[in-house]
């Protein structure tokens, strides 16, 4: 009997090291710093750029897929956008961009509604 209680000791201590050793591969591959990946093309509908501060800086983005017009924290044109980029200041607000509405021009921004910044 003693010796089928040291058996199924012996195979729990093995079973614990196994596991401790799987954990801790796994927090350590977590951690991993993977390089850099190249690519020639991706493909996404749109493309935020996040500043320091977590706020939008830029937005490219296709047909129907840039936010409305923003000043002082408040939207502005609810209308549809075109496909562009569009720039975002420190506060946050638009701040100039480019966008083209299906079969018009380039259309750049700012407007004459929408004050100049430095």
């Amino acid at each position: 009997m003693e010796n089928k209680f040291q058996a199924q000791l012996r195979a729990l201590r093995l079973y614990n090291v196994f596991l401790t050793l799987l954990i801790f591969s796994l927090i350590f591959l977590s951690f991993k710093n993977d390089e850099h990946k190249e690519s020639d093309e991706i493909s996404v509908k749109r493309i935020n750029i996040l500043g320091k501060d977590g706020k939008l800086k830029i937005v490219i983005g296709g047909r129907g897929m840039l936010p409305h017009a923003t000043m002082n924290g408040k939207e502005f044109s609810k209308q549809e956008r075109g496909s562009g980029i569009i720039f975002y200041n420190e506060d946050g607000d638009e701040c100039g961009g480019s966008t083209r509405k299906a079969g018009a021009c380039w259309e750049t921004l700012p407007k004459k509604d929408m004050p100049a910044y430095p």
